[in-house]
C-alpha cells in the first residue's frame, strides 16, 4: 500500500512541475504555448502579399488565380494612403502540400515586392502571434525564389523585391501547407532559452515536490481542515500569475518609453549585474501591469490636483506636460556649440547663394504658467538663446514668441493634451516667418485664413500621419479615450484648393508641388515634428516645398545629410525650424 501511496504522490509531482513549466513558459519563451497550439491546430490561413510602391497612383490587381483549395483576396484599406498599392491572398490551408499559382498585373512604374507570411492572429493584448505556415517552390516569372521548405510568420515574412514597369504581368506560384513542427522552431520563432528552461524545470520540480508533500499532510493530519488546503493552493497559485503571460513588446505606448531587454546570464564572462536587469526586466512586462498601472493613475487623478507617470505630468485644468517641456537647461558650453553650428549652416548659405532663416519654436509652458506649479519663475532659455545668436551670427532668427501669445488671446495655439502646437498656433508662427522671408523678397505674399475652409474637433494631430487621435500626453498618462480631458475644440484648415497640390511622400517626408502657389520660389523645411502642421500653410505658399524630418536619430540635424539635395534642387530659400526643447540639437548642424 506503502509504494502505492509513493507512485500517486510521483504521478502528482510529474503533473504538476509539467502544468507549472508550462504555466511559466513566458519566462523563457515568447509565445511558446499559444504559438505552438495555433501553428499546430488553430490556424488554417497563410498570407501572401504583393507591393506596388512608388507613387500614389500606383496599384496591382490579382487575377487568374489557379488553386483547388479556397482563398480571399483583400485590397487593405491602409494601403490607398500610402504612394503606392497593395493586395493581399488568404489562402486556407492544410496538412498536405497545396499549389497555388495567378497573374499579378501592375499598374505604374514602382518596386514590387512579394511578401510569403503567416497568418494575422492577436492575441487579447493586440500582440501578433508568432504563428508559423510551410511554404516551398515559389516561382516570380518563372524564378525560382524560394526552394525547399520554409517557415514563416506574418511579422517575418519573406521578402522579395525588384523593380516593376508599368502595364506588366508578374505571374506568380508557390506551395503552401500548415506548419510542421521542427526543433528549430524554438531558437528562430519562439526565442527558447534552454538555460532559463532547466532552471524552470527544476523550481517547478522542487516547489511540485514540496506542494504535494505539505498536501499529503493536510490529509493525514485529521485536525487540519480542507478550507486549509484550498487556501494554501490558491495563494501559492496566485504568486505565479503575474509570470503567466510575459509581454514582449519592446516599447510602452502608454509610458512612450523603450521597455528593458531580457539580460544575457553568460557572455563571453558571468553576468554579475544579471540579477537586477532581471527585475527590471519582470517589472516592466509582468502579466497585469497595465491593468495595475491604470488603476494606480486613477486613483491620483481622483485625489491629486498634479500628478506624474513616467515622464509626463498634468497639471490645473488638466494641461500636460513631459519633464522636457519643463527642464529649461542650458549651459554656457552649449550655448557656444549651438553658435558653432549655426555659423557653419550661415556660411554654407552665403557660399551657395541661398536665403537661410532659423525658427525657434517657443515652449508649450510660456502658454500655461498660470497651469503649473514650481516652474513658473524659470527663465525662457529660447529667447534668450535667439538673442545670442542676432548678435554673434548673420543669420535671421525668428522667434515667435510675441505673436503667439497675442494670438493666444483668440484661440489656443498649443493642445492641453500633446507637446505639439495647434494649426493656429503654427499660423501665428508662420505669418512671423513670412515677415522675416519678406525683408529678403519684398513680393512674397502670405496665404490667408480666407484661402481655407475651417473646422474644429477637440482630438489632436501633431504628426506626419495627419491621424486625429487623443494625444501623447493621454497615452503617456494612461488615460483611456474616454477620460482624457478632450473639452477644448481646435481650429484646423483645408485649403480650398487642396485637390491641386501634388504630395508625394517619403516614409515621414514629403513632396509639395502646387502649381497655382503665389510665389514661385523653391524652399527646403527641414526641423523636427513641429513643421507638419506649418506645413499646412507653407506647401500652398510657394510652388515646390520639400519638407524634411530631422528628428528620429541624434545625427538627423547633421546638415551634410541636406547639402546634396539642397544644391541639386538649386533651392532659393532654407528654413531650418526646431522647438525649444530640442535647441540643444543644433549643435550638429556642424559636420
Amino acid at each position: 500500500m506503502k509504494v502505492i501511496h509513493i507512485r500517486k504522490r510521483f504521478i502528482l509531482v510529474v503533473l504538476c512541475t509539467i502544468l507549472l513549466t508550462i504555466l511559466c513558459a513566458p519566462i523563457y519563451s515568447n509565445h511558446l504555448v499559444s504559438g505552438l497550439y495555433s501553428s499546430l491546430y488553430a490556424n488554417n490561413k497563410a498570407r501572401v502579399s504583393f507591393y506596388n510602391r512608388g507613387g500614389q497612383n500606383n496599384s496591382v490587381k490579382v487575377a487568374d488565380i489557379k488553386t483547388s483549395t479556397p482563398y480571399k483576396v483583400e485590397y487593405p484599406e491602409s494601403c490607398k494612403n500610402k504612394d503606392g498599392q497593395c493586395a493581399a491572398i488568404v489562402i486556407t490551408v492544410t496538412n498536405k502540400w497545396q499549389t497555388f499559382s495567378g497573374e499579378i498585373k501592375v499598374n505604374g512604374n514602382g518596386d514590387f515586392t512579394v511578401y510569403l507570411r503567416g497568418p494575422y492572429i492577436k492575441d487579447d493584448s493586440g500582440k501578433l502571434f508568432p504563428v508559423l505556415t510551410d511554404y516551398r517552390f515559389a516561382t516570380i516569372n518563372e524564378k525560382q525564389i524560394l526552394g525547399g521548405r520554409k517557415a514563416f510568420e506574418n511579422n517575418k515574412p519573406y521578402k522579395y523585391s525588384f523593380k516593376a514597369k508599368d502595364g506588366m504581368v508578374i505571374k506568380f506560384s508557390l506551395q503552401v501547407r500548415k506548419h510542421h513542427f521542427s526543433w528549430r522552431d524554438l531558437s528562430e520563432f519562439y526565442a527558447f532559452n534552454y538555460l532559463l528552461f532547466l532552471s524552470v524545470l527544476i523550481l517547478a520540480f522542487l516547489f511540485s515536490y514540496k506542494l504535494v508533500q505539505y498536501i499529503s499532510k493536510f490529509k493525514i493530519l485529521e485536525h487540519n481542515s480542507r478550507i486549509d488546503i484550498v487556501f494554501v493552493i490558491t495563494f501559492l497559485g496566485l504568486l505565479f500569475v503575474p509570470m503567466s503571460c510575459i509581454s514582449t513588446a519592446e516599447k510602452s505606448l502608454h509610458e512612450n518609453r523603450m521597455l528593458a531587454a531580457y539580460p544575457k546570464f553568460f557572455n563571453n564572462v558571468l553576468n554579475l549585474k544579471y540579477g537586477r536587469q532581471f527585475e527590471t526586466w519582470f517589472s516592466d512586462r509582468f502579466f497585469g501591469r497595465n491593468l495595475l498601472i491604470n488603476g494606480f493613475t486613477t486613483l491620483q487623478r481622483l485625489i491629486n490636483d498634479h500628478y506624474a507617470v513616467g515622464k509626463y505630468r498634468i497639471y490645473l485644468d488638466d494641461w500636460s506636460l513631459s519633464n522636457e517641456q519643463v527642464d529649461n537647461k542650458l549651459s554656457d558650453k552649449d550655448k557656444e556649440q549651438i553658435v558653432n553650428g549655426v555659423q557653419y549652416l550661415d556660411k554654407y548659405c552665403k557660399e551657395q547663394g541661398i536665403k537661410c532663416y532659423l525658427m525657434i519654436v517657443p515652449r508649450k509652458l510660456e502658454f500655461a504658467k498660470d497651469k503649473i506649479f514650481k516652474v513658473v519663475k524659470e527663465p525662457d532659455r529660447a529667447q534668450t538663446l535667439a538673442e545670442y545668436l542676432r548678435e554673434k551670427t548673420d543669420l535671421n532668427v525668428v522667434y515667435p514668441l510675441a505673436e503667439m501669445q497675442k494670438a493666444n488671446l483668440q484661440d489656443m495655439v498649443y493642445y492641453k493634451t500633446d507637446h505639439h502646437w495647434t494649426p493656429w498656433g503654427a499660423y501665428a508662427g508662420y505669418l512671423a516667418l513670412m515677415q522675416k522671408i519678406r525683408q529678403d523678397f519684398p513680393n512674397i505674399k502670405s496665404v490667408s485664413e480666407e484661402d481655407y475652409n475651417i473646422s474644429y474637433s477637440p482630438l489632436v494631430v501633431g504628426d506626419y500621419n495627419r491621424g486625429k487621435w487623443e494625444g501623447w500626453s493621454c497615452r503617456g498618462l494612461n488615460l483611456p479615450k474616454d477620460n482624457c480631458p478632450l473639452d477644448v475644440n481646435y481650429k484646423y484648415y483645408q485649403h480650398k484648393q487642396e485637390n491641386a497640390l501634388q504630395s508625394k511622400r517619403h516614409n515621414i517626408d514629403h513632396d509639395f508641388h502646387f502649381d497655382i502657389a503665389p510665389n514661385k520660389e523653391k524652399v527646403i523645411l527641414l526641423g523636427n515634428s513641429f513643421i507638419e502642421n506649418i506645413s499646412y500653410f507653407m506647401a500652398y505658399s510657394f510652388a515646390d516645398v520639400l519638407k524634411r524630418r530631422c528628428n528620429y536619430k541624434v545625427s538627423n540635424l547633421k546638415l551634410s545629410r541636406f547639402k546634396p539635395e539642397i544644391e541639386k534642387e538649386k533651392t532659393n530659400i532654407l528654413v531650418v525650424m526646431i522647438h525649444s526643447e530640442y535647441i540643444g540639437h543644433l549643435k550638429e548642424l556642424k559636420d
